[in-house]
C-alpha cells in the first residue's frame, strides 16, 4: 500500500520519492511510478493536476501579464469596474487589491 500513497512526514520531513510530473490525481515518480495523491492541497485534490481548462488560462494569462506591484491598478479595473471581483458584492470596496495568495 504505501507505494501508492505519500505520507504526511511533519514539519519540514520530505518524502524520500523524487516527483517527476503530475496528472489529475496522481503524481508520478522519476521511476514511473504512480502514487494517489491527496496531500498537495485543495486545488489539487478538487481539481487535479494539470486540468487543460487551467493549463490554458494561466498560459493565457502569463502571455498578457504575469505580475504587478500591489499599488498598481490592471487595466479592467479602470475601464471596466464591473469586471472587478468587487463589484460582485454590489456595493464599492474602494481600491480593492485581490491577490491568488493568502494575504
Amino acid at each position: 500500500m504505501d507505494q501508492h500513497l505519500v505520507r504526511y512526514l511533519g514539519p519540514g520531513a520530505f518524502s524520500p520519492d523524487l516527483i517527476d510530473h503530475a496528472a489529475g490525481s496522481f503524481l508520478f515518480t522519476e521511476d514511473g511510478r504512480r502514487i494517489l495523491d491527496f496531500t498537495s492541497g485543495q486545488m489539487s485534490a478538487i481539481l487535479g493536476h494539470s486540468h487543460p481548462d487551467i493549463v490554458a488560462t494561466v498560459r493565457r494569462q502569463i502571455g498578457e501579464l504575469d505580475h504587478l506591484f500591489s499599488g498598481m491598478r490592471l487595466r479592467h479595473q479602470a475601464t471596466s469596474p464591473s469586471r472587478c471581483p468587487s463589484a460582485r458584492l454590489g456595493r464599492s470596496t474602494g481600491n480593492s487589491n485581490w491577490t491568488s495568495g493568502s494575504s
